[in-house]
């Protein structure tokens, strides 16, 4: 008798599991259904967050969503790898807002320099040395130059050129944002070597044909910080020579320091 109860407790245990899973399947077409008749949970728009460069418009037309399309028929692996795709994202994140939006969260490309294109105008490129494309907001990012070379022409010589002026400016956001920020040229002299120009002073600052350290501008934040402190604008810095730094101020005297 225990037994006939056991098999009728387990077989009305199984019946109600299908019963639940087919209302959860009815429930969803009719929720479906319902949505494409009265026209809710259709797409109205895509939101963007996290753009930096990439407009809201240029976004949702990376995605491929035309406005009507089924907000549940959407597949979210297939907008991520499309937006992905452009050479500025690094990441994107695709998820609804009921009841008719397509939510997108970007990780974008972050840009280290700005270099001549050849033809009058600049290109950003990546801390890797690679050209972004140009798009809508492109010109309001606020980026370092690179001058001497041509990102459209670079060969073995001027692509190591770029290379060093790129470790440069990323050693230099190492040791401070600020001093990152601070400068506004990297150039390469002949004979010279690596050139910077800050911003602040407008202030030309040589380091030689050796490789950059993280030593070097280290010492070069902490002239730059000192002589502010003290009122002092600097027209030149000499780093080329082995612990010593020579500093050249805008009034005329200079000063060797170690």
């Amino acid at each position: 008798m225990s037994t006939l109860r056991a098999r009728a407790g387990r077989f009305l245990v199984l019946a109600a599991a299908v019963a639940m899973a087919a209302g959860i399947g009815y429930a969803v077409y009719a929720a479906r259904s319902w949505g494409e008749e009265s026209g809710r949970f259709v797409v109205a728009g895509v939101e963007v967050e996290g753009n930096v460069v990439l407009t809201e418009g240029e976004v949702a037309e990376l995605t491929g969503i035309e406005e009507g399309t089924s907000l549940l028929d959407v597949s979210f692996r297939e907008v991520e790898e499309a937006v992905a795709a452009h050479s500025r994202v690094v990441r994107a994140r695709a998820s609804r807002r009921l009841p008719d939006r397509l939510m997108i969260r970007l990780t974008e490309e972050r840009p280290a320099a700005l270099v001549s294109d050849g033809e009058g105008g600049w290109l950003e490129v990546t801390a890797d040395g690679r050209a972004l494309p140009r798009v809508e907001r492109s010109d309001v990012v606020d980026l370092p130059v690179i001058t001497g070379v041509v990102a459209s022409e670079c060969d073995e010589e001027t692509g190591e050129e770029l290379a060093t002026a790129l470790r440069a400016l990323q050693a230099a956001w190492e040791v401070s944002p600020d001093l990152w920020m601070d400068i506004s040229e990297v150039s390469f002299a002949p004979g010279s070597g690596l050139i910077i120009y800050t911003v602040a002073d407008g202030a030309e600052v040589r380091f030689g044909l050796g490789a950059l350290t993280h030593q070097d501008l280290k010492r070069l934040w902490l002239v730059l910080a000192d002589a502010r402190a003290k009122g002092r604008r600097v027209r030149s810095l000499d780093l080329r020579y082995d612990r010593q730094v020579i500093v050249r101020f805008a009034d005329g005297h200079g000063r060797r320091g170690v």
